[in-house]
This record gives C-alpha cells, structure tokens and sequence, in this order.
C-alpha cells in the first residue's frame, strides 16, 4: 500500500486528498481521499468519502488461477492421526 507514493503501514492517518495505492497483483486499486469520517462506515456509505480513479478490474482466468494456487499432498500417515488411529494408540496405552 502506498500513500501519495510512499509506502504506508495500513493505519496510517490519511488527509483530505491523500492518493492511496493498493496492489492486488493483476490489478492495482487508487483511490483520492474526499471527505475524513470520525468513525467506520457501511459499504453503501464508504463510497462517498474517496473518488475511485483505478481501471475496471479485468477478468479472472478460473485456469491461471487454479495454476498459481499451491497444490496439497502429504504422505498417507503423516501429521495428525485420525480418530480411529486415537483411539487405537489410546487403548494400547491403557494396556499395563
């Protein structure tokens, strides 16, 4: 996030007609401050304290996106047991 071209921590103070910056990646959102609210905002309300000067958001490709997420794979037997193996390790330990 970039406040008036420097990097910004998200709560930094804004001021009337502060540019903010946020890239999503493919996409980058700039917003002009319009108008300082003492307190938080619903959805429908929040849209009229910025002018929104970004480029429509384009179309998410399902494929690329379904690329770039990480895949998931383990081992059979690794991490946590399940309940029958509990209860399995459980009885073997009650055993004395």
């Amino acid at each position: 996030m970039k406040v008036n071209g420097s990097r910004a921590k998200p709560h930094k103070a804004l001021a009337l007609e502060d540019r903010v910056e946020i890239d999503y990646g493919d996409w980058q959102r700039v917003l002009v401050v319009k108008e300082l609210a003492e307190r938080t905002l619903p959805k429908k309300e929040a849209a009229r304290v910025y002018e929104d000067l970004s480029l429509p958001r384009p179309e998410r490709d399902p494929l690329e996106w379904m690329r770039r997420r990480p895949g998931v794979s383990r081992e059979r037997g690794t991490g946590r047991p399940t309940k029958q193996e509990r209860r399995d390790i459980e009885r073997f330990l009650r055993r004395d």
